[in-house]
């Protein structure tokens, strides 16, 4: 506008009681949860996550999720287009019910099987 400008409010108070809701809740999972960004970078972790995979928040977000050794349910090490974080990005489908392994650090082996899309 030449003469003048636009002032748009919001009240933010309804999505952030909603984040911290959402927060709890997958926090209180048994289940590891990875926010990872379409670049690969983990942006946060739940405890679970933290527990299965052996790391610290300080380890895990900020990194590339490619790190961990993975491999199938036949022992054969995934490659990075078949694994199921990859295969979503790519073709916009989730994939359900595929045992994937990761090795830790400490050389300990852990399988998680993806849970259904809901």
């Amino acid at each position: 506008m030449d003469d003048g400008y636009v002032l748009v409010c919001a009240d933010e108070t309804a999505r952030r009681r909603a984040e911290r809701t959402f927060a709890t809740v997958i926090d209180a999972l048994d289940e590891g949860v990875l926010v990872v960004a379409p670049t690969g970078i983990i942006e946060s972790a739940n405890p679970a996550a933290q527990r299965i995979l052996g790391a610290r928040p300080s380890e895990l977000v900020g990194m590339d999720s490619e790190w961990w050794p993975t491999f199938d349910e036949n022992g054969d090490r995934a490659s990075g287009d078949t694994r199921p974080s990859t295969v979503t990005l790519r073709t916009g489908k989730p994939v359900n019910s595929q045992v994937m392994r990761v090795q830790r650090d400490d050389g300990e082996a852990c399988g998680s099987r993806c849970p259904p899309a809901r």
